[in-house]
């Protein structure tokens, strides 16, 4: 992949950083800048006219011109100032992605400890409206939305990547009798709990993550647990570790290796 659409000083932080290659830019400088140049325009337009009409006395065309041209002006500034020259472009690597900003933020896969996600489709055919929010080991914390071109492809890998190196881990803690908190679920030895409630390993039949919400099912199909994704950091890492622990049976021994993963339909919330 070429690096012109990757700027001089995210490339810079990224190999000092070792992202590895580039990948894919998000940038929405490019749309910005569109927004810009036609609010803008129409504003700088509206301007000479609006005062051609004062000076003829046609007040009732002058005023409300200048108001909507003041608006159009006032809405290319505020999209320049918090798009444009703060930079929000995300630019994501091998390894990683880099966040635009002063200075550039990096977020290194093997340093992001939990990623939740939200999508809200405002109608049965609408497109889905996606937001990421990701956390880093030193509690670093950047939100990923509408904002983002792309950024429900940018969010499926990372949620991938967040899943792929934690999912061992949680397995690892839950074989040695310790327990995950992952949002309103606690997931240990015993089974799955929430709020109080305790479904045994015995009669966990699967869990899902489908339509926004994860579910716990019990023998028979029936949703004993459930809880909507924006409440459940990791949410496809949690169906994924219940698929592993449902995959040992009767044995304690903890082959990950050999264990099937948690069913989900990855994004399709």
């Amino acid at each position: 992949m070429r690096n012109e659409p990757f700027p001089p000083r995210v490339r810079k932080v990224a190999r000092r950083s070792r992202l590895g290659a580039p990948v894919r830019a998000h940038d929405s400088r490019g749309r910005a800048f569109a927004w810009v140049a036609l609010l803008g325009g129409a504003g700088l337009v509206l301007v000479p006219a609006g005062l051609s009409y004062l000076d003829d006395g046609e007040t009732w065309l002058g005023v409300p011109s200048l108001l909507l041209a003041a608006a159009y002006l006032g809405g290319a500034g505020w999209i320049l100032g918090r798009t444009g020259l703060a930079g929000r472009g995300v630019y994501l690597y091998e390894h990683g992605f880099v966040r635009a900003a002063n200075p550039p933020q990096v977020y290194a896969w093997d340093d992001l400890v939990a990623v939740t996600m939200a999508g809200v489709r405002r109608s049965r055919r609408g497109r889905t409206t996606w937001r990421f929010t990701v956390v880093g080991r030193d509690d670093r914390e950047v939100t990923l939305g509408g904002e983002t071109p792309g950024v429900g492809d940018l969010g499926e890998v990372v949620v991938a990547e967040v899943t792929r190196r934690l999912v061992p881990w949680y397995v690892s803690v839950i074989a040695n009798g310790g327990s995950v908190q992952l949002g309103p679920f606690t997931l240990g030895p015993p089974g799955i709990a929430k709020d109080g409630d305790l479904v045994p390993w015995a009669y966990v039949d699967e869990v899902v993550v489908s339509n926004g919400v994860v579910y716990v099912c019990s023998t028979g199909g029936k949703v004993a647990l459930a809880a909507t994704v924006g409440r459940v950091p990791n949410a496809l890492a949690l169906a994924a570790v219940c698929g592993q622990v449902l995959g040992w049976g009767d044995s304690p021994q903890y082959e990950c290796g050999r264990a099937s993963p948690g069913r989900s339909n990855n994004l399709d919330l």
